[in-house]
């Protein structure tokens, strides 16, 4: 278990590899979300990279994708809950907050 000040931030995770990897990503997530849990850890993109081989769309859905096996609670703090908390933003409300579904 990581220590309770420490958060965990995904992104570019095909750099080294030069795509964006479902299975390598999945493996990821998983071990992540093991070791830091959902409320430590937060969806983050560097898009100027990555369009080097991929387009926005496809590397915001490998990682929703990915997410498709947790809670709707722990995909809301991957995507939108916890990074307030990270970067001490003030509640407002996020015009692109988006339901995740049921799951």
């Amino acid at each position: 278990m990581a220590e309770p000040n420490v958060y965990s931030k995904f992104s570019v995770l095909g750099t080294f590899i030069h795509c964006n990897d479902p299975e390598l990503i999945d493996g990821i997530v998983a071990e992540t979300i093991d070791i830091f849990g959902t409320d430590r850890r937060l969806f983050g993109s560097n898009i100027s990279i990555e369009k080097l081989w991929s387009d926005t769309t496809s590397v915001v859905q490998v990682d929703r994708d990915t997410a498709v096996k947790i809670s709707r609670r722990e995909k809301a703090d991957i995507f939108w809950n916890t990074e307030p908390s990270v970067y001490k933003l003030q509640d407002s409300p996020n015009p692109i907050k988006q339901d995740f579904g049921s799951a």
